[in-house]
């Protein structure tokens, strides 16, 4: 048991490279190394502080041109208003009126309504006795109900279309 392998035996001064795991630098090939992680280092933050400056002069860029572009969008809305304004002014209205020749209604029309002479077209009695009473009922509210109404809003349907065309083609608009 004493043959000597508990004494502590002597090493050699430089360790194997293979045995350690460590790599030897000159001192000259350290210092190029610490310069060259030097300036990674410094190349990464300037890249971390420029990034976003960058975005953000961008973004103020940005933020100018649409603060432009919502005034420039103010003053025309400002503008379209006071025309709406000015356009919808009873005077400027009627003096455009007139220049189309529009005025003040010079003479009445007014709608003539069958006369009541007979009993509703409803009662079979009194049709045998008047046979000219189906086409006039007794009532405003029974004419007005029945299909006159609707014949004398197509006659007026058609006065106004005929007015219309005529206006339209007296300023050489076409139909």
């Amino acid at each position: 048991m004493l043959d000597g392998s508990a004494f502590p035996q002597p090493h050699s001064q430089r360790p194997d490279r293979a045995r350690t795991g460590r790599l030897r630098f000159s001192p000259r090939a350290l210092q190029a190394l610490l310069v060259v992680i030097g300036i990674a280092l410094a190349t990464f933050v300037l890249f971390l502080y420029v990034l976003p400056n960058s975005q953000i002069d961008a973004a103020r860029v940005r933020i100018a041109d649409l603060k432009l572009q919502k005034a420039t969008l103010e003053r025309q809305n400002a503008a379209l208003l006071q025309e709406i304004a000015l356009a919808s002014n009873l005077k400027t209205l009627e003096i455009r009126a007139r220049a189309l020749g529009m005025g003040p209604a010079r003479s009445t029309i007014y709608l003539q309504l069958p006369a009541n002479d007979a009993a509703p077209a409803a009662d079979p009695a009194a049709s045998a006795d008047h046979p000219a009473a189906e086409d006039a009922p007794a009532t405003l509210a029974e004419w007005l109900a029945r299909e006159h109404l609707q014949e004398m809003l197509r006659q007026v349907r058609q006065n106004v279309s005929a007015a219309v065309d005529g206006v339209l083609q007296r300023f050489g608009a076409q139909p």
